[in-house]
């Protein structure tokens, strides 16, 4: 499954992205703070704030299934 997680730098969006990278789900974060998420192996981190939010970044992302608005 294609599963989107807004802030997912900390706290219960990085435990559940964790979590669904290990059960083998294709993980997209989107945080304003990249830097915390290196750790994390299998997802997709892409830098996003609301305040300068472009469209065309929906675009990029495969179909989505599942939306995860933790921010």
């Amino acid at each position: 499954m294609n599963i989107v997680i807004t802030g997912a730098s900390r706290g219960i969006g990085l435990e559940t992205a964790k979590e669904l990278i290990e059960h083998g789900h294709q993980v997209h974060i989107l945080t304003r703070n990249v830097e915390s998420t290196k750790t994390l192996f299998g997802c997709n981190t892409i830098q996003f704030d609301l305040e300068t939010f472009d469209t065309s970044l929906l675009e990029s992302l495969p179909e989505i299934d599942i939306l995860i608005n933790n921010a």
